[in-house]
């Protein structure tokens, strides 16, 4: 089996993939669609749901998670996966994101590449510099090397 390529994309930019505007956001939107693999969590599910709601038409990303569910790309980490990882004392006062993006680091975490699309700043900084992370996290496509597997 391949190597997958995969990717966590937060919601407060998976919100944008109904009509974006940006060329390099059209390409990674089409790579994530035909080669990417998505990293999501129930609770990343509900949120990119809930992002959705009101939509014209049905959200791209609605649309990744299904076709790429059907092509077995999808990287779901479940309720169990999450609870397996706990962050210790000393990373618990390091992190600076939000309690609630907690998950979203542990699913980073749990990734093959540790890859995250983000407007988060304090996510973003969090997912590189958390020494069991030391990931890669940006607010634009171009700025991830989300093409080549690691």
């Amino acid at each position: 089996m391949p190597r997958l390529k995969d990717i966590f994309v937060d919601t407060n930019l998976a919100k944008n993939f109904c009509t974006p505007v940006d060329p390099e956001l059209k390409e990674f939107i089409r790579w994530l669609f035909y080669q990417g693999s998505l990293v999501v969590t129930n609770k990343v599910l509900r949120e990119y749901c809930e992002a959705c709601q009101g939509a014209a038409s049905q959200s791209s990303i609605l649309v990744i998670i299904a076709h790429q569910t059907k092509k077995r790309r999808l990287v779901k980490f479940t309720n169990n996966n999450l609870l397996e990882v706990s962050f210790t004392k000393a990373e618990l006062r390091i992190i600076k994101c939000n309690r609630e993006d907690h998950e979203h680091l542990k699913a980073v975490y749990l990734s093959k590449r540790k890859m995250a699309l983000t407007r988060d700043k304090k996510f973003a900084k969090d997912v590189v510099s958390l020494p069991r992370i030391r990931g890669m996290a940006a607010p634009r496509p171009q700025d991830l090397p989300y093409r080549t597997a690691r």
